[in-house]
């Protein structure tokens, strides 16, 4: 059991990567129902009746239940056909609607940059608002993510940036781009962390710090963008709000939904739709275009 419970903890936290909080409460149901035991009869008629009043509850039983299907061998007595019977008798609790994601200008995200007083900040800000990271990805990143041989035959261009399936959501990997003035500025940024022994090597992170994995703790990150645009705009925003920006601006400037969705690293095509509600220029043109065919005809 306890090497099970070690394994589902370190499955939601790599695989998943589930914030702490989420683990912590994961983990806490898994010992209050003794799944370790097993998927059976008597340990989810109680769960069942206790998700009545804690809602959460059903979200981590369906995570589990997953984890059991990709850990099947480890449960001779369960198939995944008696895994979907018991999802089954999960009822569906009403799914709340997503807000608007909040996003920002280009204009807007100049101010913050300027307003920021290092250079690995800004190049951080950068990253973040024309390549669409998330800030986990971007606070994992090495020299080595960054395809600079080939952009070297073509400055002009944007350099390809692979970010990793074990930094990316879901292990997934895939490919953005960086135009080629922050390349430039990430290089220099390089050289410079270089003579001061801050990155001895193409694989350390490009954005040290002092948590346990040696990257900058995604935290002081997060207050330092808070901090600066609440300064500078109206009202402060989140380090999210940059690939939020990210998305609509590409969306607005003709990028299709599928790609889309590539470039973000999403999983599923709905989540990336919810930007379609937030790229009124794209609906404006659309509208303008199948209005003035409805006028030639007409």
């Amino acid at each position: 059991m306890e090497k099970e419970r070690e394994v589902f903890k370190q499955w939601m936290k790599r695989y998943k990567r589930y914030s702490k909080k989420t683990i912590k409460e994961y983990i806490m149901y898994y010992d209050k129902f003794q799944l370790g035991t097993g998927l059976k009869k008597e340990n989810v008629v109680p769960f069942l009746d206790f998700y009545n009043n804690c809602p959460p509850a059903k979200a981590f039983f369906k995570c589990y239940c997953k984890f059991v299907k990709r850990h099947i061998e480890q449960y001779p007595n369960m198939n995944k056909g008696d895994i979907l019977d018991l999802l089954d008798e999960i009822p569906d609790s009403p799914r709340r609607s997503k807000p608007v994601p909040v996003v920002i200008t280009e204009t807007q995200m100049i101010k913050i940059r300027d307003a920021l007083k290092k250079e690995k900040y800004r190049i951080m800000l950068m990253i973040q608002f024309y390549a669409g990271l998330r800030a986990s990805e971007l606070l994992h990143l090495t020299p080595a993510d960054f395809n600079f041989d080939a952009w070297k035959e073509n400055p002009k261009n944007p350099c390809e940036l692979r970010v990793r399936g074990e930094i990316a959501k879901r292990n997934r990997d895939r490919v953005v781009f960086v135009h080629a003035p922050i390349v430039h500025r990430i290089r220099r940024y390089i050289i410079e962390q270089y003579k001061k022994g801050k990155i001895k090597e193409r694989t350390d992170f490009l954005f040290p710090g002092f948590n346990a994995e040696g990257t900058m703790n995604g935290a002081t990150w997060r207050r330092k963008v808070h901090m600066v645009s609440k300064e500078v705009l109206p009202s402060p925003i989140h380090t999210h709000t940059l690939r939020h920006s990210f998305a609509t601006n590409l969306l607005n400037k003709g990028a299709s939904l599928e790609e889309l969705k590539y470039l973000l690293g999403h999983e599923d095509i709905a989540t990336t739709q919810i930007y379609a509600r937030v790229s009124p220029k794209k609906a404006l043109k659309c509208y303008k275009e199948a209005s003035s065919k409805f006028l030639e005809q007409g």
